[in-house]
């Protein structure tokens, strides 16, 4: 399987964003159970697999270095796929549609987990012509979806059990949130369910 994260973000297990953790996740579970995984994504990406990195230089995210990253992302993906058949091509980046402009090869299926809102993505990524197929991470959002677009999966994001355990004797009375403060993150509801329920809350 070949991987395509978004190409400002480095993937690894301890990665700032959770769409990266979750890409590290699945790359190292696929080598695990004995599958090829190949990873196309940011240089200092770390990867259990083969990793394909793409330099896309450093610095304010300007319109011309947006537009340089996508051109070296399109060249790569569409160099990786002249020179290798892989049985599935799985997108995670929410820019996906800007290096998805021209259709790949019919005979790749095609795969696009959308991590983050429906209307955070550019509509072209909508097409039909695409050939892509949707995975979506939460019941909510596969009913944000185009009426047109049916999700061929909702899988909700999993979590190591084996690296993340909950104590077997909770030593504080808080209730603790990680994350981007956004709100689709759905904070201000974890506040008001806190309060209602008399426990404390830490954001972080």
């Amino acid at each position: 399987m070949l991987s395509v994260a978004y190409p400002f973000a480095p993937v690894s297990a301890d990665a700032v964003g959770g769409v990266e953790q979750v890409m590290a996740s699945i790359d190292a579970a696929l080598v695990a159970g004995g599958h090829q995984s190949t990873l196309l994504a940011a240089r200092g990406s770390r990867a259990v697999g083969r990793l394909v990195a793409v330099d896309v230089g450093s610095g304010e995210l300007s319109a011309d270095r947006l537009d340089s990253a996508r051109h070296r992302y399109r060249r790569m993906l569409e160099s990786l796929l002249a020179r290798q058949y892989f049985d599935l091509v799985h997108f995670h980046g929410c820019d996906c549609a800007d290096y998805l402009s021209a259709p790949l090869p019919r005979k790749v299926p095609k795969l696009v987990t959308l991590h983050v809102p429906c209307d955070w993505y550019a509509p072209g990524l909508f097409r039909a012509e695409l050939g892509l197929r949707f995975s979506c991470v939460s019941e909510w959002q596969s009913e944000q979806l185009p009426p047109r677009i049916a999700p061929c999966a909702t899988i909700p994001n999993g979590v190591d059990l084996m690296r993340w355990r909950p104590l077997d004797e909770p030593t504080g009375e808080y209730v603790l949130c990680l994350g981007r403060i956004s709100p689709d993150k759905g904070f201000d509801r974890a506040l008001r369910a806190a309060r209602a329920a008399g426990v404390s809350l830490v954001l972080a």
